[in-house]
């Protein structure tokens, strides 16, 4: 071989394959991960009583996009979720991997470490949540879009990936977030010009879509936003460079607190059934050990999860600033404030549309509103029953080329 055993060549071939593992999970994970970001969104900083209920559970959900939007909808932001998971499991996964072979994530017995396994994974999280935020920024937006009499979460209703980043450059540079129009790359006209176009997002349904006219869904008679397919170019014209890491803050721990918990549950999950005599298949252990990975990840990952969609789908104004959320610990108080407000208010809201009235939801859509408890166990099944599948398609088929490229070099 022209190199080594632990050489640079092995190493990019580690992280691409943890890249590839993750995009080919993706593929079939991606519409539960469309149903849990508007789980995520639904009811967002309104107490019980104050909001429709039009996503149940992950079932029901999917059931509500293929009836109203078409079953094409639950692939939404899928490019730009294909991307977010390259970069996020090319680190992630190849970190800990390179890390592993070195046999930096094992003590003197040979045995799993927690402590160097889950610093090594929560780097590669970390990295990886950082470098894919952009991609995480644009499929929150566009898994949010939805038609009217669903929406949930501001509707932002892109154009396309490439295109929404350039757009949020051009009109807010590459400085970033806060600084006065003036100072900004570009003439302020411009500028101006491209943030009233970002101004014309909607709340809950309807809008603009940096140019682009409303359409009708054919199985949605009502005013919808366009079909999503948001770009980045639109976000980069709009929001600068910095608008594109949007909710970068919560990515870091969600990263590295989800990467380091799974990774260290996978691995001490498949030493202790390989111990326990409970199979030697390497097949069979990944996919037991997988699924407790999946449960820890959940646990771990899902406020910081939760927190990031919020901060990625939040309207902005004319100073790039968030409407809602002044940050990570913002979105954190307020969702807190906002559950025990929902119990102080148990019942006491406004009236809403009626299923089937104008701008209301179809009938047979609407469920009963709740918040709170509710809300939150609906959100973490969501997130487990993406996760799960997720952690075993994409740690089997980790296993699995790890396999083959040993065999390749043997």
């Amino acid at each position: 071989m022209s190199t080594t055993q632990n050489g640079v060549v092995r190493d990019v071939t580690d992280m691409g394959m943890g890249g590839v593992s993750a995009m080919f999970a993706t593929l079939f994970t991606n519409p539960l991960e469309v149903v849990k970001t508007r789980l995520q969104l639904q009811g967002e900083l309104k107490a019980r009583g104050q909001h429709n209920v039009f996503y149940k559970s992950v079932p029901h959900g999917l059931y509500v996009i293929a009836r109203t939007e078409g079953f094409v909808a639950l692939q939404n932001g899928l490019p730009a979720m294909l991307g977010f998971q390259f970069f996020l499991n090319t680190f992630r996964l190849g970190v800990y991997r390179i890390a592993e072979r070195r046999g930096w994530t094992s003590d003197a017995a040979g045995r799993p470490s927690a402590a160097a396994g889950g610093l090594a994974a929560g780097v590669g999280g970390a990295l990886g949540s950082v470098a894919g935020t952009p991609f995480f920024l644009v499929k929150t937006r566009l898994q949010a879009s939805a038609a009217r009499a669903i929406a949930v979460g501001h509707q932002h209703a892109h154009a396309g990936t490439a295109r929404a980043l350039r757009d949020i450059y051009r009109a807010e540079g590459a400085t970033g977030t806060g600084r006065p129009s003036s100072h900004r790359r570009g003439t302020p006209a411009r500028a101006r010009r491209h943030r009233a176009r970002a101004a014309g997002h909607i709340q809950g349904g309807g809008g603009h879509r940096y140019g682009a006219a409303l359409v009708t869904s054919p199985r949605d008679t009502s005013t919808r936003t366009p079909a999503p397919r948001a770009r980045c170019g639109d976000i980069y014209r709009a929001e600068g460079a910095t608008g594109l890491f949007r909710g970068v803050q919560p990515q870091v721990p969600r990263g590295a607190v989800g990467s380091a918990s799974q990774m260290v549950s996978f691995s001490f999950a498949k030493e202790f059934l390989r111990e326990q005599g409970v199979t030697q298949s390497p097949l069979m252990l990944s996919f037991l050990a997988a699924n407790l990975g999946g449960v820890v990840m959940t646990l771990c990952l899902n406020p910081f999860d939760v927190v990031a969609t919020r901060l990625s789908n939040q309207a902005v104004d004319a100073q790039n600033r968030g409407k809602l959320y002044s940050g990570m610990t913002d979105c954190f108080v307020k969702m807190l404030r906002n559950r025990g407000r929902a119990r102080a208010v148990q019942g006491r809201g406004r009236q809403l549309p009626a299923a089937g009235a104008p701008h209301g939801p179809p009938a047979g859509l609407l469920g009963p509103a709740q918040a709170g408890g509710g809300a939150a166990t609906r959100v973490t099944n969501a997130n487990y029953l993406r996760l799960g599948p997720h952690t075993v398609l994409l740690l089997v088929c980790w296993d699995q080329l790890k396999l083959v490229e040993e065999r390749l070099r043997a």
